[in-house]
């Protein structure tokens, strides 16, 4: 997806930049997660998500991609393979359980 063409025509002060944002919201087996991914006026993307809850704070990043899929696609892997996966009661499981 490129740019807007409303959005390529801005002229902006030196050193601006502007980006378009999109917000999700991702249901996992390791919890709901925040989502958010940005165009860069470049026409290219990343993506990071956040979990709603947890003890700390863990921010799942993409490397800027060519397009929107291929950030939140690595997002997604991202939280596949580091996020703790939740017990039935909702608690992370321990190290014997990993």
């Amino acid at each position: 997806m490129t740019m807007p063409s409303w959005m390529r025509g801005l002229s902006l002060p030196a050193g601006a930049t502007l980006r378009r944002r999109e917000t999700y919201e991702l249901t996992h087996p390791t919890g709901v997660y925040d989502v958010e991914v940005f165009q860069n006026s470049d026409g290219t993307w990343y993506a990071i998500a956040v979990p709603r809850e947890g003890e700390r704070l863990v921010v799942y990043g993409s490397p800027v991609c060519g397009a929107r899929a291929e950030a939140l696609k690595t997002v997604m892997e991202r939280i596949d393979r580091f996020a703790p996966r939740m017990n039935a009661d909702g608690a992370s499981p321990g190290p014997a359980e990993r």
